[in-house]
Parts: structure tokens; C-alpha cells; sequence
């Protein structure tokens, strides 16, 4: 009997409980960004996270509700792979959290900026690189390149923003795992 109990027991899933949130009547919608972890944008500009909390030595933990990040209520966007995660502040300003960097919802604990631009407009993160999208159409990335995640052959790793080709007319980018998509 014991056998039988153990073989035909289904495993739970490892899933956060469902949450109901109330939000006050506002014509801001809620922002949801799917991903190991789910960050939300609130109506009234705060980032929120739930779910997952990385691998490899991450700092994150669970978020088995959601919970804010940091302070700042004035996010537009955000792209999270893993444990790194890149937002944009709706001044155009790219702000980011990278692996070894605990991303919390401590007011102690905040994101760093990316560059001092203030015309950014779209943010893809990737599990080692990440791209960026300016107001003018050109894409820019950075992190990992030993397999030509940056779109310039492989070499380097870049620290900074660097131009992704010269076309400037892009309209989106995305990064997934170890690619970038424009």
C-alpha cells in the first residue's frame, strides 16, 4: 500500500498560490513582464516582482507574493531573464540590476543606471547580455559576446552600451537566453 501511495501520489506544482490584487479605478493600466520572475508596473509607477528566484549563486529570493523593488515609483518598462533584470524610468533613463547584485524590495537595495541617456525606450535582457532602444531607432547592447550576442562578431565582453550596426530604424528588440532579436 505504501508503494501504490508513493507511485500514484501527483507531485505539486511549484507554483506561487494565485493572488487577488485590488487596484483603485485609475486609467494607468497594470503592466505585467512574464519571465522566471513576473515584475509588474503598478498604476502608480512602483515595480513589483513574484515568482522565481534565479540559479547560480543568486541572491534573489522567492517571492512567493508580490513584492516592491525599491522606491522609485516612476518605471515604464522592464526585462528580466534569470537574475538580472533592466528597467526604464519614465524620464528615458535605463537603470539595471545584474547578477551578484540582490534585486529587493529594501529601499537599501536599488538599481544602478546604465547609462546617463535620457532616450531610451525599449530594454531586452538576455542571460548574459542585454540590448537597449533609443528614441533616434538604434539599438545598443552590451555583457557577453563570446558568441556574437552583440551583433559585432564574437569577441569581448562590452561593459558599457556599444551601437548595434548603424541602422537606425529600429522599432522593438528583444533578447531570449543567449540571442537578441530586433
Amino acid at each position: 500500500i505504501t508503494c501504490a501511495f508513493f507511485a500514484l501520489r501527483k507531485p505539486k506544482p511549484d507554483f506561487p498560490p494565485p493572488l487577488v490584487v485590488s487596484i483603485t479605478q485609475s486609467n494607468t493600466p497594470l503592466c505585467v513582464f512574464p519571465g522566471w520572475t513576473t515584475f509588474m508596473i503598478f498604476p502608480d509607477g512602483s515595480l513589483w516582482r513574484w515568482g522565481g528566484a534565479g540559479y547560480g549563486g543568486s541572491k534573489l529570493s522567492r517571492a512567493v507574493t508580490p513584492e516592491q523593488v525599491g522606491t522609485n515609483e516612476d518605471w515604464f518598462v522592464v526585462s528580466g531573464l534569470n537574475v538580472s533584470c533592466l528597467g526604464l524610468h519614465k524620464d528615458g533613463t535605463l537603470w539595471g540590476w545584474e547578477p551578484g547584485q540582490e534585486i529587493s524590495h529594501s529601499s537599501q537595495m536599488e538599481a544602478r543606471q546604465v547609462s546617463s541617456a535620457h532616450d531610451w525606450i525599449g530594454v531586452g535582457k538576455g542571460a548574459g547580455h542585454s540590448i537597449a532602444l533609443k528614441k533616434d531607432g538604434t539599438a545598443w547592447a552590451w555583457g557577453d559576446n563570446s558568441a556574437n550576442q552583440l551583433g559585432n562578431g564574437p569577441g569581448p565582453a562590452a561593459r558599457s552600451p556599444i551601437q548595434v550596426g548603424s541602422d537606425a530604424d529600429w522599432a522593438g528588440v528583444l533578447c531570449q537566453q543567449a540571442f537578441i532579436v530586433g
